[in-house]
């Protein structure tokens, strides 16, 4: 078990049933690395492509840290005052549209594969 796993054990249970789906998604089907950072999941390919942040109100944020850049998509996250991450925030399994979550994620992806 890796310390993003161990830390989304120490997480109460609806926040860690949202962080287990998305920790599987992106290691699974994307082959991000995940890491710890600053007290929270962060997952790489090239650079951090997103993170996960749970909220103190129950919910988890998925947190895409270039999506200023989004060409497309970038309407359907929340700024929240940002300049520079876009996030969408749910509060169970059931809001989670994989469909939508998916194109976030290969936009994300074109962006990171740019870098050297």
């Amino acid at each position: 078990m890796n310390e993003v796993e161990e830390y989304i054990l120490s997480q109460d249970e609806k926040k860690r049933e949202l962080l287990f789906y998305f920790h599987a998604l992106l290691v699974e089907k994307y082959q991000l690395r995940p890491q710890l950072n600053f007290g929270i999941p962060f997952y790489y390919k090239k650079k951090w492509v997103l993170y996960l942040n749970p909220k103190k109100r129950e919910g988890v944020d998925l947190c895409f840290t270039y999506a200023y850049k989004f060409e497309k998509h970038k309407q359907e996250l929340d700024g929240e005052g940002r300049k520079q991450i876009r996030s969408r925030l749910y509060f169970q399994l059931e809001e989670i549209d994989e469909n939508e979550v998916d194109r976030w994620i290969n936009e994300a992806l074109r962006i990171d594969s740019f870098w050297k």
